[in-house]
């Protein structure tokens, strides 16, 4: 959008002169529950967008900023980035991302894929920044993505592997660590729901998270005797989306996707 008027609010740079993305969330009669305009001083232009699993939204396109809400941005703003936006069910952006290299690259399609990441295409001029193999002028140019930014899976030894089955689930998930370990599990913003340690009692319950809703997350011997599976079941409140679960005292930790 060009606008800073009627339904538009929010415009970064000058209205008519740059563009911003331009985010409209309506209701079942078309009425606006939300609007947003994402963007920076420059020329941004989104292309794509899809509902995601947490009832947020994905948004790619390109971007020429390098402020305001755009960061990260490769060489020159003579030339764009593919430009990728995580928003909450609200509109609030959750994280952002400038993808590309020293010439001109514009995402046309993002789509979440079922490890609850993203993959992004488009075309790029560039050879450089996160761009390798290019054939010469402009390529098609496919990206993929983890399920937010920020949070990874760390490649551990073998004593401190974490095992989830099913993933993703939809009721409960069976989460196996070695004997003696302790259990936290967060949510997309790093915000800790739920931690437990292998010593406590088969079919205990232990708390609540830090919202008060309970959770089920018991322990039990695994066959042999070399570690233990915790059953975890999220309450009706509890959010589709991604978690990461990880051993405390180490880096161990893996993605775990709730669908309901």
């Amino acid at each position: 959008s060009l606008s800073n008027d009627g339904d538009v609010s929010g415009h970064h740079g000058t209205p008519g002169d740059s563009t911003d993305y331009w985010i409209v969330k309506l209701d079942s009669t078309g009425e606006i529950d939300w609007q947003r305009s994402l963007g920076g001083s420059d020329w941004d232009e989104a292309y794509s967008i899809q509902q995601t699993s947490d009832g947020g939204f994905i948004v790619a396109g390109f971007s020429l900023s390098n402020n305001g809400d755009v960061s990260g941005h490769h060489g020159s703003t003579d030339y764009p980035d593919y430009w990728v936006v995580k928003l909450n069910s609200a509109g609030n952006i959750e994280w952002q991302k400038c993808l590309g290299g020293s010439d001109w690259d514009g995402a046309a399609s993002i789509q979440q894929t079922s490890d609850g990441g993203f993959i992004v295409a488009g075309g790029s001029g560039s050879n450089d920044g996160d761009v390798s193999g290019n054939h010469g002028s402009y390529d098609y140019w496919v990206v993929k993505l983890s399920p937010e930014d920020g949070i990874s899976e760390n490649a551990l030894p073998e004593q401190f592997a974490i095992n989830v089955f099913p993933n993703p689930f939809n009721s409960s998930v069976a989460i196996t660590a070695p004997a003696g370990a302790e259990i936290e599990i967060y949510d997309i913003t790093g915000s800790r729901v739920w931690g437990l340690g292998s010593s406590f009692s088969p079919g205990q319950t232990n708390g609540a998270d830090e919202a008060g809703s309970p959770y089920t997350l018991n322990p039990i011997p695994c066959a042999g005797g070399g570690g233990r599976a915790f059953i975890w079941t999220p309450d009706d409140n509890t959010p589709s989306g991604v978690y990461l679960v990880r051993l405390t005292g180490t880096n161990a930790s893996t993605k775990v996707i709730y669908m309901k």
